[in-house]
């Protein structure tokens, strides 16, 4: 298993950058289906974790909010799903970064 699709933007005019590190405890029956609904969705990049029955996720999104709606909305109704800690988060303004 590698990493999925990259950051998904709205356009040129999107300035921000949020990235949330989420440790998921998954059912082991269902783990290559969620595994496999996890990598079709747009700007997650999955990954093993040294549990079998933890998985890692990485969000992508413009904004921190967008972030924690894609872990509500999406990534926790995913089935097999049983827990989702946010682990990491970081959150930067490209046009400062950028210009420093």
């Amino acid at each position: 298993m590698g990493p999925t699709s990259g950051t998904e933007r709205d356009g040129p005019g999107d300035h921000a950058l949020a990235v949330l590190g989420i440790l998921l405890r998954v059912d082991w029956d269902g783990r290559q289906q969620c595994v496999r609904i996890l990598e079709g969705l747009s700007g997650m990049t999955v990954f093993d974790v040294s549990d079998p029955l933890r998985l890692g996720v990485i969000i992508e999104r413009a904004s921190m909010e967008d972030a924690e709606r894609a872990l509500h909305d999406e990534v926790e109704r995913v089935p097999g799903v049983l827990g989702a800690w946010p682990v990491f988060m970081h959150a930067e303004d490209i046009a400062e970064a950028t210009t420093s």
